[in-house]
């Protein structure tokens, strides 16, 4: 009988602690709940992906794990890329807020870019009347750099480059005629510590293409596209306005305007170097420098490849779009992390750990309405 009541005894133990839910389902839970706010209709986003660190049962392995947000290796180059939507991250009261600013989004800005911690950054719609420096202050405030330096930043027309590395913009800006002038672009060479990157360095465009659509905005970013490509067949060959070192990484970012209701031959363009306008820009090119296309970064939303559109907006009519791309040089520069980060479907875990609020990337929290989202993109150099 002793035996007997013994083995009960266990049974009911185990029927009552075996069945506990385990700490992983625990913040499964809390990950599901925190999508489940999302009133959207779009797919909801699975839990245990890189959003969540590497769960227990992982094999242990002396590489360290990638886990949301955190840059796995420190000499990785992080890119940010995100349309802020016309000085939105400036205060109501800045006289030089844009006609067209329809919403305040500073204190989210500031939250977003010290969670992201960038090494550069492309941003658009930024008053062109404006100083860099009306940017550059507020990475200097919110990420400040060793040894007092500050960030670097350039601006053409709306599109802006911060750095926290040095930029050279003589001779690397877009070479455009005077009636060429609306497809420039901010340009500029990263100018990475020579120690420490073998004196390798990052050309970056930083665009925005015209909106809306109608055959003469197709054309004008059709020729805009065209211009970007004139440029990297610049850059890639000795003489006329702009040289490289062989193998320099070159970045093509920004919001590109790739509607899924015109042809968006644009994007072709961009990757392949498929020039249309040829008797404006030239022959067209193999724009990589081992002579083959350029690779379209297809971030996701939190990196967990269910959502991919990096614009939306509700009630518009329009479908969300892959608006907002990176396309860069793969043959010398690899992506090896890549994001669309939507705090809308963060889990509490992370909002907590990176200090973030769930409608930091929405323009308007109460109304749940959208725009642009940031794209975040770590780079090794060491290919």
């Amino acid at each position: 009988m002793n035996q007997k009541k013994l083995f009960l005894v266990w049974l009911l133990a185990l029927l009552l602690f075996g069945c506990t839910p385990s700490g992983s389902d625990i913040e499964t839970t809390i990950s599901t709940t925190e999508t489940a706010k999302s009133t959207s209709t779009f797919t909801l986003e699975p839990t245990n992906t890189l959003e969540s660190t590497s769960s227990p049962e992982s094999t242990p392995t002396n590489e360290p794990q990638q886990t949301f947000m955190d840059k796995l290796y420190p000499e990785y180059i992080r890119l940010m890329d995100y349309n802020v939507n016309w000085d939105s991250i400036f205060p109501d009261n800045d006289p030089l807020n844009h006609e067209w600013r329809t919403a305040n989004k500073a204190d989210a800005f500031k939250r977003l870019i010290r969670a992201i911690n960038p090494d550069i950054v492309c941003l658009q719609e930024i008053n062109p009347a404006r100083d860099p420096k009306d940017v550059s202050t507020i990475f200097d405030k919110v990420l400040p750099l060793e040894n007092s330096s500050k960030w670097q930043a350039v601006i053409d027309k709306d599109t802006l480059i911060l750095s926290r590395y040095s930029l050279k913009t003589d001779n690397y800006r877009m070479h455009t005629t005077s009636n060429q002038k609306l497809l420039s672009q901010a340009a500029a060479l990263v100018d990475l510590p020579d120690d420490e990157y073998k004196q390798k360095d990052i050309y970056l465009i930083c665009a925005h293409f015209d909106a809306f659509g109608g055959q003469e905005n197709i054309y004008n970013r059709q020729m805009q596209a065209d211009m970007i490509m004139h440029q990297v067949a610049d850059l890639k060959t000795p003489g006329d306005n702009i040289d490289l070192v062989q193998g320099t990484p070159y970045i093509l970012a920004g919001d590109f305007n790739v509607y899924d209701t015109d042809p968006a031959y644009h994007l072709t363009t961009l990757i392949t170097g498929d020039i249309v306008n040829e008797n404006l820009f030239g022959e067209d090119i193999q724009p990589d420098w081992d002579d083959t296309p350029l690779t379209d970064a297809k971030p996701s939303h939190n990196g967990r490849e269910l959502q991919y559109y990096t614009w939306r907006e509700d009630g518009s009519g329009f479908t969300p779009g892959i608006l907002d791309r990176v396309i860069y040089s793969d043959s010398v520069i690899t992506a090896r992390y890549s994001i669309i980060l939507n705090t809308e479907v963060l889990s509490l875990k992370n909002l907590l750990k990176y200090e973030l609020q769930t409608d930091d990337v929405m323009m308007n929290g109460e109304t749940e309405y959208f725009d642009h989202l940031p794209i975040v993109i770590d780079f090794d150099l060491n290919n």
